[in-house]
């Protein structure tokens, strides 16, 4: 019994998504690599503000322990 168009594009599409996916694996790992980067960068990044802002806070804490 053949099967019905409906099914054989299907069948053709997910060919074609399975074939691009294969070809251009390195390509999503080469971005994933760049995202992997991006997160640690930034959390570098907070880091450090989080300890500046820290800092400060301790500063404001003294000043307005010297102003009482």
């Amino acid at each position: 019994m053949p099967r019905p168009p409906e099914n054989l594009q299907t069948i053709r599409f997910f060919g074609a998504l399975n074939r691009f996916l294969e070809r251009n694996e390195n390509l999503f790992q080469k971005r994933e690599e760049k995202m992997l980067k991006v997160e640690k960068d930034m959390n570098e990044w907070n880091n450090s503000f989080l300890k500046e802002i820290g800092e400060v806070e301790k500063m404001i804490k003294e000043i307005e322990k010297r102003m009482e």
